[in-house]
């Protein structure tokens, strides 16, 4: 397969399952397979699982799913928390020994070794901040508080009381079944720093994402700049390769294509090292659709065939390019480790979008004062109110055909429309509600993009205003919880 066309489709790929498993359920995806495919990655693949355990296994390897389940989704354990770490570490230590020996290199400055284990201290430290910070739990001597803070809106929260905890269960808190407590406004539950994200804890989250996504970023640009200065001093650029097509000489420096399959052939996992590379017979096919190499001896370099791709970072040479064997074996000191660099470079440039991507998000998310849990919720009540207005507008029409007195258009009416409506109003409802956009609900809790982020950055601050507009305690000696008292002043 051609290198562009694979690393084409993995990228696609990643980026599907991603924006599925963020979007999925939304209600502008509902025509599309999207709520389908992500019902089948978060609960079909379990239930397949959990059949086919059942089939081969019996009731041994069902209780055994079950425990495995209840361990990995519904308890807290670090092992996600430990792989992070690992993963971390690998990086760095990938760094150490591939790209830190090679500075200074030109245009690359020493001190980037410095810059770069800053910023994997500062990554780490953030990442213990929040994994080992209270998320805001809800006690006894706070719940004033945060119920001053967050007062019930009557659509999404009720007044209600924990079943677990027995305490009143102030609006945009949820109690938490793997933490064990109740969560002021509770986001989510991260099973990378092993916690819940609530509003105490929410700001060291985002410094632990937007450490992240600097991080992998930064490395994988100094990766890139590494990866391309060295081979530049390594005169890589002068290697050419004979167009299969027209014959014609081609510099690496010419063509970003010529430039992954030369990469990908001689540098990837399946390629072989030597000391020295091996004969060749002229004009020999090469693997992964890499051009034959042109002869050793002396020429004078043709134009490429076509138009050239830009360049890569150095011109093409005159006189006699250095010329190796693309079905054979590269010499290992014309790039040490470039696998590795190439390896670290990508894994961090995915890895650098992904967190980004899911740092905006969750800005996005603070700004429009909503959490993820809000998010759910209200798409569900939302679905719930156009579900029964059409039930009320299916209701109303057969009431009309009745009051005509026309027997059998009200009987057909009734027969008809009202016995699926009232047996069934979902089913019959369901198809004309999703047609066009949820109602849009009010949003109590919305101050402003600026207000929501601050609301969240200064959560002690916030809290205390809460508590004193209140006349309650503030309880943060108890829970270290924090949060917006100018929402109660509104």
């Amino acid at each position: 397969m051609d290198p562009f066309v694979g690393l084409a489709i993995y990228v696609l790929l990643l980026l599907l399952l991603i924006f599925t498993l963020i979007f999925g359920q939304s209600s502008l995806c509902d025509k599309t397979p999207l709520p389908r495919v992500h019902f089948f990655i978060t609960e079909g693949f379990c239930d397949v699982a959990e059949a086919a355990a059942r089939r081969f296994c019996g009731r041994r390897g069902t209780a055994l799913c079950h425990s495995a389940g209840e361990l990995c989704f519904e308890r807290s354990n670090p092992v996600v928390q430990i792989l992070f770490v690992v993963l971390l570490a690998a990086c760095y230590w990938a760094a150490w020994s591939y790209l830190f020996p090679m500075l200074p290199l030109p245009g690359i400055p020493a001190w980037h070794k410095h810059t770069g284990t800053a910023g994997a201290l500062l990554c780490l430290a953030l990442f213990l901040a929040a994994s080992f910070s209270d998320p805001g739990t809800v006690t006894a001597a706070n719940v004033a508080a945060h119920r001053a803070l967050y007062p019930c809106d009557g659509l999404l929260y009720e007044e209600k009381e924990c079943r677990t905890c027995g305490l009143p269960r102030p609006a945009r808190s949820k109690h938490c079944s793997a933490c064990g407590r109740c969560v002021a406004r509770l986001d989510h539950h991260c099973i990378w720093i092993n916690r819940c994200v609530g509003l105490a804890n929410m700001r060291w989250f985002l410094a632990f994402l937007a450490a992240t996504a600097a991080i992998c970023c930064y490395a994988a640009v100094l990766g890139a700049r590494v990866l391309l200065a060295d081979l530049a001093q390594q005169d890589t650029w002068n290697t050419a390769f004979i167009h299969p097509e027209t014959g014609q000489l081609v510099y690496l420096s010419d063509s970003w294509h010529f430039l992954l399959h030369f990469l990908s052939a001689m540098y990837g996992p399946q390629a072989r090292r030597s000391p020295r590379p091996a004969p060749h017979p002229a004009r020999q096919a090469a693997p992964l659709g890499l051009p034959p190499p042109a002869s050793r001896m002396p020429a004078t370099p043709a134009p490429p065939c076509g138009r050239a791709v830009g360049g890569c970072g150095g011109a093409k040479r005159p006189g006699s390019p250095s010329l190796y064997p693309s079905n054979s074996t590269l010499p290992a000191e014309t790039c040490p480790r470039a696998g590795q660099k190439m390896a670290l470079t990508f894994f961090t440039a995915v890895a650098g979008w992904i967190v980004a991507g899911f740092l905006g998000y969750q800005l996005y998310l603070i700004c429009a004062g909503l959490t993820t849990v809000e998010m759910h919720k209200r798409r569900v009540v939302a679905l719930a109110l156009e579900l029964e207005e059409e039930q009320r507008q299916v209701e109303a029409r057969v009431e009309r055909q009745l009051a005509r007195g026309d027997g059998s258009g009200g009987a057909a009416a009734a027969g008809g429309r009202e016995q699926p409506a009232r047996q069934r109003p979902a089913r019959a409802a369901q198809p004309q509600a999703r047609r066009g956009r949820p109602p849009s609900l009010p949003h109590r809790y919305d101050r402003g993009a600026w207000l929501n982020l601050r609301e969240v950055l200064f959560p002690h601050h916030h809290l205390r205003l809460a508590a004193a507009a209140a006349g309650a305690p503030s309880g943060q000696g108890a829970s270290g919880s924090g949060g917006d008292g100018s929402k109660k002043q509104a």
